[in-house]
């Protein structure tokens, strides 16, 4: 019993170290070409396209491959996807008319309206000039409540978990280092295949033309130096305007490499300073809550 225990036991560590060192392939590309929209696809397989193979496009969508079998996700009709609004907007809404009446005015009236004008003219001139003495003294308050928000919010931060992490210089050394490491880490996750860019651009202006190709150029210059599976060209267009493109990213990596990323970055944490920031931190709140 215990021998058969042992042989199962063997082979699901064998295939999960199979499954682990299986290579995870990845494309990724994208176009535009001038009048055309921006089209883009991503691709990626595990161990072989027949065998798990995931597509998303611009123009099909998400499409899942399993053992040769398609899988596309269920698309909702237009008449699901408009509201309720939109659906009964066909419908006639009638408005009841408003009725128009006509007052004739009498001499008398005119005069009282002409001596109410009169007044509401003169108390417009007093209510303007009141109101420019008002909104000088608002705008003085608001500069003040202002100032004092910002003082506030300032004191707020001061006080946070967040800013007593940011100030110990201990812990933002090891936080940088710690970061680089897991950019480091980043960079050799991923294996990088082949690289192609075609790129073809018009411009009015030349000087600025000239300077583009010469960035690019330099950027080919200092990639083709790390890797020769780097394709790049671009074909410049003078006193025309004009941007046309096409990328194409190839690369891969495994599970293992993923696992054994995450594991590094999980155990070279600076927990230790982060647990006594952390007790720091409720030590302080807990005097001036006494306090």
């Amino acid at each position: 019993m215990l021998t058969v225990f042992l042989w199962i036991l063997l082979i699901f560590l064998f295939l999960l170290l199979l499954s682990a060192i299986l290579p995870i392939r990845f494309c990724l590309s994208a176009k535009h070409t001038g009048s055309e929209r921006f089209n883009y696809e991503f691709i990626a397989s595990y161990f072989h396209p027949l065998f798990l193979k995931l597509i998303y496009s611009s123009e099909n969508g998400k499409t899942l491959k399993i053992f040769g079998r398609t899988f596309k996700p269920k698309q909702k009709k237009e008449s699901e996807e408009l509201p309720e609004t939109i659906k009964y907007s066909d419908k006639k809404t009638v408005e009841p008319q408003e009725r128009e009446y006509e007052y004739s005015s009498t001499p008398s009236e005119e005069k009282s309206v002409y001596d109410s004008e009169n007044t509401k003219s003169q108390s417009r001139e007093t209510v303007e000039t009141y109101d420019d003495t008002h909104e000088e003294d608002e705008s003085q308050e608001e500069r003040v409540s202002l100032i004092n928000r910002i003082k506030t919010r300032i004191d707020k931060i001061k006080k946070g978990k967040a800013y007593l992490f940011l100030s110990d210089a201990v812990w933002r050394k090891k936080i940088k280092t710690w970061l680089g490491r897991c950019l480091k880490l980043t960079f050799a996750l991923i294996v990088f295949h082949h690289l192609k860019i075609w790129v073809k651009i018009g411009l009015m202006n030349p000087a600025t033309l000239g300077k583009l190709c010469g960035y690019f150029n330099a950027a080919r210059s200092a990639l083709s130096l790390r890797s020769r599976k780097i394709d790049m060209t671009l074909e410049p267009l003078f006193m025309k305007e004009l941007l046309e493109f096409e990328a194409e990213l190839k690369g891969g990596t495994s599970l293992l490499r993923l696992t054994l990323c995450f594991f590094m970055a999980l155990l070279t944490f600076p927990y230790i300073r982060t647990y006594k920031i952390q007790k720091q931190w409720k030590r302080k709140n807990s005097c001036q809550s006494k306090n």
